[in-house]
């Protein structure tokens, strides 16, 4: 089958479409990662830092001993809980008509 032009604009169209999606999404992981790698003062300072001076762990250190881990752990656990169940409501209404329908 022969590519035409507009199949050709489509594809391109498509890839540009889906590689600004991904920086879209990319860039802020990317920022989160380099914010919590850098100091206060880093943080703060008014220049766009993607790539710290010096990589500080200090910020994990602190947040693995004041947080509280056994509740991240059960908020986790609720949210997925909850929606793990309105899901299964949700696909069993979906799939009951089928179930009725003759064949």
């Amino acid at each position: 089958m022969k590519k035409t032009k507009a199949d050709r604009r489509f594809r391109v169209l498509s890839a540009l479409f889906v590689t600004l999606l991904c920086l879209m999404t990319g860039f802020p992981l990317v920022m989160t990662i380099s914010v919590s790698l850098q100091t206060m003062s880093e943080v703060y300072s008014p220049d766009l830092n993607l790539i710290p001076d010096a990589l500080q762990f200090v910020n994990y250190k602190t947040a693995m001993t004041t947080g509280s881990w056994a509740r991240y752990f059960q908020n986790s656990l609720t949210v997925t809980v909850i929606t793990v169940v309105m899901y299964k409501g949700k696909l069993h209404t979906v799939c009951a008509p089928y179930a009725h329908t003759e064949q």
